[in-house]
């Protein structure tokens, strides 16, 4: 966790150049984690980084979300311009009170204003699958049992962060990697410079 806190942090050393607008995000609203809406017009004014989970997941969905964590704990000086939306892609399972359930799970700290926000979502199954695939242009499956005996499935969906400017423009998506994580730093720092 050392080497990826520091590759996280480190990038502040070398400026790169703001990633170009990759494609605007559409209207949409789901609902976060203490059951209110949560519209892309949220979305307007901060730089967010996003991700994709289920809370059911046993493997890469916790660590996702701890790199996240990670993240957003060095960020905390930009706590006023920088989000962070975690996007269930299991909204059939995943009700605001089983989003609040990861949270306290996670140790994430949704409501604490020392830290950026961080949103869970989720939302009718076919509003979330809008939002992944036409908004963000990225896969995502149906459940699909792995395990019946144990009640385990999986869901095809992206494992990687996606980058989001305060105009709802998608800037990159990042591999969660360390190497991955200092890039997506570098934009994120690269776009908040250029006004976000």
């Amino acid at each position: 966790m050392f080497g990826l806190l520091l590759a996280v942090t480190s990038l502040g050393c070398r400026r790169q150049p703001p990633p170009p607008p990759l494609f605007d995000l559409p209207d949409f609203e789901l609902t976060d984690a203490h059951g209110r809406p949560f519209s892309a017009e949220r979305l307007g004014g901060r730089v967010w980084v996003v991700d994709f989970f289920f809370t059911s997941c046993p493997t890469y969905c916790p660590l996702l979300t701890e790199r996240m964590k990670t993240l957003r704990e060095t960020l905390r000086e930009e706590r006023e311009r920088v989000g962070f939306l975690s996007i269930s892609v299991d909204p059939g399972h995943d009700t605001p009170e089983r989003l609040r359930a990861y949270a306290k799970k996670h140790d994430l700290k949704l409501d604490d204003e020392a830290r950026p926000p961080w949103h869970l979502l989720t939302g009718a199954t076919g509003k979330v699958a809008e939002v992944v695939v036409r908004g963000f242009r990225l896969p995502m499956g149906a459940p699909r049992p792995k395990d019946a005996q144990q009640q385990v499935y999986e869901i095809l969906h992206a494992r990687h962060f996606v980058l989001v400017d305060g105009q709802r423009r998608v800037r990159g998506f990042y591999r969660t990697d360390e190497e991955g994580l200092a890039k997506l730093r570098g934009d994120l720092e690269a776009v908040l410079r250029e006004g976000g």
